[in-house]
């Protein structure tokens, strides 16, 4: 235990170079609004469901969620992607369109017409991560907490990473 202190403490000193190093593989996230076609925002979530999450998986466009509005009046799908980086971003999404199984997908579901009028994707919805590591939320309605997702504690003469997670309880756990 005495050792994990210690290396904890060589880690909390040695973060600095760490991170400036990691730093150039950001992970992005990525926030799209689709506004269906009146009468297709069903047909757009069936093709979702049916084929075009099957080929996000293949071409490494990783799905975190998929909302619409409570008052969807203006028949609105949300959903939120995930890459390692903005170069993978780039990548991933070149070779899903290049996919001649999402061509013919897409022709054969707008077949009857587009699903999709307008896409949104505007430059501030491609976003990353300011504290990757950094957690808050709600226990309760009146108890929140702050802490950390994890943290990874190495021995940087070794190269050897140990991942060792760290929570914050109730204040009363702490007190």
């Amino acid at each position: 235990m005495m050792i994990r202190a210690i290396l904890a403490s060589v880690l909390v000193l040695a973060a600095g170079g760490v991170v400036s190093a990691a730093e150039k593989d950001v992970p992005v996230y990525e926030l799209r609004t689709y506004y269906a076609a009146p009468g297709r925002l069903d047909d757009l979530n069936a093709r979702f469901r049916d084929h075009t999450l099957e080929l996000f998986d293949k071409h490494g466009l990783k799905s975190i969620g998929y909302w619409t509005p409570v008052d969807n009046t203006d028949n609105v799908l949300i959903y939120m992607l995930a890459f390692p980086s903005a170069e993978t971003r780039e990548k991933a999404w070149n070779s899903f369109r290049a996919d001649p199984n999402w061509k013919e997908v897409r022709e054969k579901t707008e077949a009857n017409g587009r699903l999709v009028i307008a896409k949104k994707v505007a430059r501030d919805r491609i976003i990353s991560l300011t504290d990757g590591q950094a957690r808050h939320g709600r226990k309760t309605q009146s108890v929140r907490f702050d802490g950390f997702k994890l943290h990874l504690l190495g021995v940087a003469a070794v190269r050897a990473l140990e991942p060792v997670e760290a929570r914050v309880g109730f204040r009363q756990d702490v007190q």
